[in-house]
């Protein structure tokens, strides 16, 4: 069954961990595909019907499947400015949704699990960090990944 396409109005973010934030700005490489990916892992904020990004972004740190740092950021792209910002260099480019089943470390299934397809492979390596630093400037904001102890 294929992967259902997500709208050009809606919302994804990518986990971004301390490193690969600098002077508030994503470095372009978090947007590169690392070997044996086929797609860059994104989560959906449309997926969960709350009316806010916060309430969004709270339901993703729920059900992420992956450990979330102090000092990482979740950056967010709206899809259909990716994909109008990135259509000349990559007509094939897309965002599906692709979601998680609960596995041992993780007993919640996450249903916000995306994935931007059509990326150039990591032995293209110059081309990719030409995209990655087109995607990192789209970027129209920074959530925290944890929120502070209260």
């Amino acid at each position: 069954m294929a992967a259902a396409a997500l709208p050009d109005r809606d919302h994804v973010v990518r986990y971004v961990g301390l490193a690969g934030v600098r002077d508030g700005k994503v470095d372009g490489t978090q947007f590169c595909l690392r070997p044996g990916e086929d797609g860059l892992s994104v989560n959906w904020l449309e997926c969960f019907d709350h009316p806010t990004n916060e309430q969004q972004i709270a339901a993703v740190r729920r059900v992420i499947h992956r450990s979330l740092g102090r000092q990482a950021v979740f950056a967010g792209l709206n899809v259909g400015d990716l994909r109008r910002h990135l259509r000349a260099e990559l007509p094939d480019i897309r965002c599906v949704n692709t979601p998680q089943p609960p596995n041992d470390r993780f007993p919640e299934p996450d249903p916000s699990h995306s994935d931007i397809l059509g990326l150039p492979p990591p032995a293209a390596a110059n081309h990719a960090l030409i995209i990655g630093d087109m995607i990192a400037r789209r970027v129209k904001t920074l959530y925290p990944a944890t929120l502070p102890e209260e």
